[in-house]
């Protein structure tokens, strides 16, 4: 360093100790997201493929905008699990849990004693998808996404 009183100051710009670490997100929160499209595409073929059963249910019209509002709903939700928001990922546990007992009313199953295979077999898949998805976002790593940081910073 020169002593010249007209050289521009020399000083460090960032204090290299306390820059903030950068959060990586665990690879369990891309699987949930994956498994969310999935479920949600096999969900959209077997309507399409068993509409004969769910056309005196509702008319397509109805349905469409039925879709397209949980679609909507659901794509937002996931957007906040993806970005690391707790209250999101409780939200879907309580869909789940609410979902789940209502499956078990004697209405919705006698609705089911006359579906056709497919659509059973569906349930079962999205049960078990859904499941799936539950157990990575409430155990490690998935769980550690959603904790508190210090940093805003996401890898």
């Amino acid at each position: 360093m020169t002593h010249n009183p007209y050289a521009a100051p020399e000083a460090p710009l960032q204090d290299p100790g306390h820059e903030a670490p950068i959060r990586t997100r665990p690879k369990p929160i891309a699987l949930v997201l994956q498994l969310a499209v999935v479920n949600y595409v096999i969900g959209a073929v077997t309507t399409v493929v068993a509409w004969d059963f769910f056309a005196p249910m509702q008319s397509i019209g109805r349905a469409s905008i039925s879709q397209l509002v949980s679609l909507a709903f659901a794509t937002w939700v996931y957007y906040k699990i993806y970005k690391g928001r707790n209250w999101a990922r409780v939200l879907l546990l309580t869909f789940w849990i609410v979902g789940v007992a209502v499956s078990f009313t004697s209405t919705v199953q006698n609705l089911m004693s006359g579906a056709p295979w497919i659509v059973k077999a569906q349930l079962v898949l999205s049960f078990g998808i859904s499941l799936a998805i539950i157990c990575l976002l409430f155990t490690s790593p998935g769980r550690d996404w959603f904790r508190k940081s210090s940093s805003g910073r996401v890898a």
